[in-house]
Formats: C-alpha cells, structure tokens, sequence
C-alpha cells in the first residue's frame, strides 16, 4: 500500500488545504452579505428561504444586486465579482466534492470524479495538478478581499440601508 508521503506527495495535499483554507475566507464574506440582505428582507421575493449552498448563495445574490440602492458602477462591480466566484467554484466543487480516483504517489496530476445526477452520464471527472491547485487557492484568495470588503461596507451603511427598505414600504 502507498503511504503518499512523498515531497510532491505532501505538496498535493498541502495545496488542496490552502485552497480550502482560501474558500473559508471568501464563503465568510458570502454568508455575511446573504445574512445581511436576507435579515433586512430586501430580497425575499427572490428567495424566501436563506441560501445554504454555494450555488443557491451565489444566485440569490447575483439577483439581489440589482434590486439594490448604488450605484450602476458599484452594481457592476459586484456583479462582476459573484461571476468570477462563480466561475472559480467549479475547481472547489471537484476537489472538495469529488473524490481522487487516481494519484500515483509522487506524481502528478491528480483525477478526481464526482456524482452530477441528471447530468449525462451522472459523473464529472477533471484532473488537477498541484500547480493548478495553487493557482485556483490564489485566485479565490485575490477574491476574498474585495468580497470581506463588500461585507464591512454593507455593515457599515446598514442603518442607511434599513432607512431605504422603510422609505420604499411607506
């Protein structure tokens, strides 16, 4: 039996728990805005119940964006920047959904599959090598910041915030 304590090896595993710690972060900023927004009521019409998975959070804000009170600019931005998580969830979504199916020791790259019932043959599989995986923990780290960033500001003007909802309800 393989031990898969090889440098590379170690380097692999290394790399999927930088990743995962990355996402922490990012999903911190995420939960804040949805329990936000989902706590004020401003969305509920789009989702009355709050978001728990990623992709369900990820909806529910790309359609909230819209309903509110900024900028055009501001909503770009933030648009923008829910399409970019989106967009790298998917490298989250194999590695931490999936389960590695081929990995010889001290090689690399790893083959991951994963269960997508409804989805042709019902199972995604993707190869990752560690590069890769240190690529994908950096990008959602460059993301994680201006999401926090968005979360301390929405905190911060929340009494602004709660003012509109009321002004739109009279």
């Amino acid at each position: 039996m393989t031990l898969y304590d090889s440098p590379e090896d170690r380097e692999f595993f290394e790399a999927i728990g930088r990743l995962v710690i990355s996402w922490s972060y990012l999903e911190l900023g995420i939960d804040g805005i949805v329990d936000i927004l989902h706590g004020l009521k401003v969305a509920h019409n789009i989702e009355p119940e709050k978001p728990r998975s990623l992709k369900r959070k990820l909806n529910y804000l790309k359609k909230a964006i819209p309903t509110l009170s900024m900028k055009a600019t501001t909503k770009e931005r933030y648009t923008a920047l829910i399409s970019d998580i989106s967009n790298a969830s998917v490298t989250r979504h194999n590695i931490i959904h999936g389960v590695v199916t081929a990995f010889p020791s001290g090689s690399s790259p790893a083959r991951f599959s994963r269960l997508t019932p409804g989805k042709g043959d019902g199972v995604s599989k993707s190869t990752i090598t560690t590069l890769e995986v240190l690529r994908a923990a950096v990008e959602v780290q460059d993301l994680g910041k201006p999401m926090l960033n968005w979360t301390v500001d929405f905190h911060d003007h929340i009494d602004e915030y709660v003012k509109q909802l009321e002004q739109r309800t009279e």
